[in-house]
């Protein structure tokens, strides 16, 4: 069980290590945060820590998520071409 937790945490950090990747200004703090955390809950073996680490990820998804959806949108508001006719 504790292998397969390992595992899917192992997903998270690479997923938030994607998120640093994009070229958005000052996006990469909060994914940086995180990764700190995580690493952080599993030094001390704290499974609260490891929780509020997994919580700050979603969040952290959300907001790049939103990021990158509100930059799509104002580039097709920008440049009407790129829209579908």
């Amino acid at each position: 069980m504790a292998d397969r937790a390992v595992r899917s945490d192992s997903v998270v950090v690479l997923l938030l290590g994607l998120t640093m990747v994009l070229p958005v200004p000052s996006d990469q703090l909060l994914p940086a945060i995180v990764v700190m955390l995580l690493a952080l809950a599993y030094l001390e073996k704290d499974g609260a820590a490891l929780t509020v680490a997994l919580i700050a990820a979603l969040v952290s998804f959300a907001i790049t998520t939103a990021v990158v959806w509100c930059t799509i949108k104002t580039i097709d508001w920008l440049d009407p071409a790129i829209q579908d006719p």
